[in-house]
């Protein structure tokens, strides 16, 4: 004998899952209810929808996370390494905050994310671009984070650690 749709089944039917459940549901077993087929299904459904990692749940409009002066998430700490690798205080000074090169901090402070980027990335009358760059390029928003802390007060100028 057939099962006869209903209300709940039409309605499952036109959800997102609904292609493989009517499949189930259609579908005669013998000796399971249909009810609770139908629910272990669902439930089988939602344990199979993947979670979000620490570092993707971070939100985008976030420049940094910092748990201490210290300890920062990953995308501030790879920033923090290409403004290392790439020497940046050879002209913006040691900390920073200034020599040939204005102060970083500051620009951090007074630019907002897509200005501060544009002026790494697109270069202005001192400084070359970077846009080509693939360390910099890849790690701008980092970069742009890493800054931004310095210039909050919540990232301190020694060497970081990547949060656990």
């Amino acid at each position: 004998m057939l099962w006869r749709p209903n209300r709940f089944s039409r309605q499952m039917r036109s959800s997102l899952y609904g292609a493989a459940v009517s499949g189930v549901v259609a579908t005669q077993h013998s000796g399971i209810r249909r009810d609770w087929l139908l629910c272990l299904v669902l439930v089988a459904s939602a344990w199979s929808v993947p979670s979000r990692s620490d570092d993707q749940q971070i939100n985008e409009d976030v420049p940094y996370v910092a748990r201490d002066s210290a300890t920062v998430d990953a995308r501030t700490y790879a920033g923090w390494r290409a403004v290392r690798q790439f020497d940046c205080a050879r002209c913006h000074g040691a900390q920073y905050q200034g020599s040939i090169g204005p102060s970083l901090i500051k620009a951090a402070r007074v630019n907002t994310r897509a200005q501060f980027v544009e002026l790494l990335l697109e270069g202005n009358r001192g400084m070359p671009p970077y846009r080509d760059v693939r360390g910099v390029a890849e790690n701008a928003d980092g970069i742009y984070g890493y800054f931004k802390g310095r210039a909050d007060g919540n990232i301190g100028p020694g060497v970081l650690r990547l949060l656990p």
